[in-house]
């Protein structure tokens, strides 16, 4: 049997995150995937990192190299199909610079593996999670794969995704949300210099959103995400590029009359939500989608996620620093108090929007056109919205002001 003191089950952005964070601490933490280590990331999305995130691997040393591949959000332009309320968000407006920055999903994946290969401390282990029993010395995990069949731990975290192993086997019950929407993700190109803006706009259906990214000289490069229905979403797919184009351009009320789908196939992914009734059981704590997963209507998911990770990675160092165990029961219950807030308030919210804008009664609909239209007219109301877009307006961990934690 294998030892450690802190195993990590999912080596996503969470989990390596996590790994790197505490890799200074004199731990051995193994970071168990059924991914090999280095393996070629699978898939393609353009991810959006608000400004506390960007703090985080600002704390780990990796901003600079991300940054490279990087592109700032400096505007925001929110609207509704058919609708005359719309807002545009300018981070000049504050002193805090831009918004946040979209990177490209493998690009984080390649610099998060890349440190991990040279990081102190931490073994990367292929394997999947298939048992989790506590006993007096921690946890034991039953292992299948290569290595150990059996592997004990201090503490065990999940960073194993929306559809967690180790919450399912640790008997977590969650809170589950069937939206009936399916999002499409491709990227696409438009004549003329990047502007920095992010275009998001609401429709009945569903949002869609276009999110800027690094491109070349003379053209404009987004991410897409389309959120559609079912039945929309597969008559999308299989209309052909030029008329998925023009549907596109459509959708924005006909404001990008240029815009092209890039080479590569356009991918789709059914959109659900969950939330863990709690963070906690014995010997194990949950982090990013294993605890919850939100509808990407306002991106906030991975940035959410990423929150988790800063604030627990604070409370184990302090804790190893006053010579406490990882497995301390009171670092469990001090995380789940330090993170209720903010996952409630972002939680709720995501779905708050979905609900709002999904709404058709004429008073709803008159609400929502109003305040996009006070968000334009009432500077503070819209800087009230940027700082949650943020990430900020709370009480922020270490890594979130770009500190070891």
């Amino acid at each position: 049997m294998s030892a450690c003191d802190l195993a990590i089950a999912g080596a996503g952005p969470a989990g390596s995150t996590l790994a790197l964070a505490l890799s200074g601490l004199g731990l051995r933490i193994i970071l168990i995937d059924p991914r090999a280590p280095g393996a070629t990331p699978i898939g393609r999305r353009t991810l959006a990192l608000s400004a506390s995130s960007c703090k985080i691997f600002e704390a780990l040393g990796l901003w600079p190299e991300l940054l490279s591949s990087a592109s700032p959000i400096e505007q925001i332009h929110v609207s509704e199909a058919g609708h005359s309320g719309m807002t545009r968000l300018r981070s000049g407006e504050s002193s805090r610079g831009a918004f946040g920055y979209t990177l490209a999903s493998d690009r984080l994946e390649i610099a998060l593996q890349g440190r991990l290969s040279e990081a102190h401390g931490v073994e990367q282990l292929q394997a999947r999670v298939s048992g989790f029993e506590t006993s007096s010395g921690g946890v034991q995990l039953s292992l299948s794969g290569d290595g150990p069949a059996t592997l004990q731990a201090e503490r065990v975290v999940a960073a194993d995704g929306s559809e967690s192993t180790l919450r399912q086997l640790a008997g977590i019950p969650v809170q589950r949300y069937d939206y009936g929407q399916i999002a499409i993700a491709a990227e696409v190109v438009m004549g003329g210099p990047q502007s920095g803006i992010a275009y998001e706009r609401f429709h009945r259906e569903g949002p869609v959103a276009l999110l800027p990214i690094v491109s070349g000289v003379g053209e404009a490069r987004f991410g897409l995400v389309w959120t559609a229905t079912p039945d929309e979403a597969e008559r999308l797919l299989a209309l052909p590029n030029a008329a998925f184009e023009a549907a596109l351009n459509a959708r924005f009320g006909g404001r990008f009359p240029g815009l092209k789908l890039t080479a590569g196939s356009r991918v789709s992914f059914p959109l659900s939500g969950l939330k863990a009734e709690r963070l906690t059981a014995p010997g194990l704590l949950l982090v990013a989608n294993a605890a919850q997963t939100l509808h990407p209507v306002a991106g906030q998911g991975l940035n959410l996620g990423l929150r988790d990770v800063a604030v627990l990675a604070d409370l184990i160092a302090g804790a190893v620093r006053q010579g406490e165990s990882p497995g301390s029961p009171t670092l469990g219950q001090a995380y789940e108090a330090a993170r209720k807030r903010d996952r409630n308030r972002i939680a709720g919210s995501s779905r708050g929007l979905v609900q709002l804008f999904g709404a058709e009664p004429g008073p709803v609909v008159a609400g929502r056109n109003l305040g996009l239209h006070l968000m334009t007219l009432l500077p503070p109301l819209r800087h009230a919205f940027a700082r949650y877009g943020m990430g900020l307006g709370r009480r922020v961990s270490r890594m979130e002001r770009g500190l070891a934690p």
